[in-house]
């Protein structure tokens, strides 16, 4: 248990290192193209794929609110018909510059997240982008790929391990929002502070008890229990993502494949439960209808007063589930009965919650891992 509990506490402080040792220069760079954009009513259009895709779609709505006048936002991989409807028109290279061509504009800014640096549909996209006149950034990872050298400006995370890329990916996006909602204030300034105040926040997350979490994921891909993935707010980017690395780590022809389910990414079914029940019923009825004894509930708790988190909390109850709580900030109902609990030592600040929220998927990648559940 020690050792594993030491590779969750590595992470933790290496991914720690790397958000504070991101560049800063390109980061300003990005961060005037942002600014300049939104006091010129440009958009800003973002895209991603994978664990990148989910980011690109946080990035896009934190940004969206973050401060007036509103910076306008499209993420470029968030509606799963238009990646489709694109795929079936160009193929995936293309799935990206497609639709960029029809809606950019000059002066607009597309912000490219590869932690490769090298997907081709976001080199795709870049080159569409520049021939429409529009500004370029990218977010990359180990040396930056080819990306680096054909966007205008290309921030390199300070990593060599996809997760903590990917995490990096999110506290940018963090740090971009805080410095846009403080107009007044020196940005870079603001930046600098929350990127301090992230690689601190990351680096006290709870190892202990993320082990535990681990530990119990584990139990139920070995009792092949199904995983039901659920979130208020943003942390529904989290929930999406940690489902698909449920499913891909367990690739593993002598393991059981993970049975995980996001239960917040159906926007039909949880429009439909809240309009005809109410909020509080958007995912305790999919639960009653799904779930079984012995399964799991993977909570992803921004704000614990939500009616739908709350209202699940009490199906989880009722149907004899075991629960885990990962809490940006406070737990709530979900909290009260959790099997475990992992909470940040965030509460108050919703992008470091945030934060916690990507950290927190990637370090129980680990525990599981080490514990033999995953592929290493």
């Amino acid at each position: 248990m020690q050792a594993e509990e030491n590779k969750i506490k590595t992470y933790l402080e290496q991914t720690a290192r790397a958000v504070r040792d991101v560049p800063r220069q390109p980061l300003h760079d990005i961060l005037i193209m942002l600014q300049t954009a939104r006091h010129a009513e440009r958009r800003l259009f973002t895209l991603g794929n994978g664990g990148s895709g989910s980011t690109a779609g946080l990035l896009a709505s934190e940004l969206l609110y973050a401060g007036e006048p509103p910076l306008r936002t499209m993420c470029l991989s968030e509606s799963a018909g238009g990646l489709l409807s694109g795929v079936a028109r160009a193929g995936y290279e293309q799935v990206f510059a497609l639709p960029l061509r029809r809606l950019g504009q000059a002066g607009d800014v597309l912000l490219a997240l590869s932690g490769s640096g090298n997907s081709p549909n976001a080199l795709a996209a870049v080159q569409a982008a520049r021939g429409l006149g529009m500004h370029t950034a990218a977010l990359a990872g180990f040396a930056g790929g080819k990306l680096n050298g054909q966007a205008d400006v290309c921030l390199v995370a300070p990593s060599q391990n996809m997760m903590q890329i990917e995490d990096v990916f999110a506290v940018i996006g963090s740090a971009l929002a805080a410095a846009l909602s403080q107009p007044q204030a020196n940005p870079d300034a603001v930046m600098d502070t929350y990127l301090n105040a992230s690689a601190k926040m990351i680096a006290a997350l709870p190892d202990v008890e993320l082990q535990q979490a681990a530990t119990l994921l584990r139990q139920a891909q070995q009792e092949r229990r199904r995983v039901f993935c659920l979130a208020d707010g943003a942390g529904i980017f989290f929930a999406t993502h940690m489902v698909n690395d449920l499913i891909k780590y367990t690739l593993r022809p002598d393991l059981p494949r993970m049975q995980a389910i996001c239960l917040a990414d159906n926007e039909s079914a949880m429009t439909a439960f809240a309009n005809d029940v109410g909020s509080h019923a958007v995912f305790a009825e999919p639960l009653r209808s799904l779930a079984q004894p012995g399964d799991l509930a993977l909570f992803y708790v921004l704000d614990g007063t939500d009616a739908g988190l709350t209202g699940a909390a009490q199906a989880v109850g009722e149907l004899g589930l075991s629960s885990i709580v990962l809490a940006g900030g406070q737990p709530g109902e979900p909290g009260k009965t959790a099997n475990v609990l992992v909470q940040a030592p965030a509460a108050g600040s919703r992008w470091l919650g945030l934060d916690a929220f990507a950290v927190f998927g990637h370090a129980l990648a680990v525990g599981m891992m080490q514990s033999g559940g995953f592929i290493g």
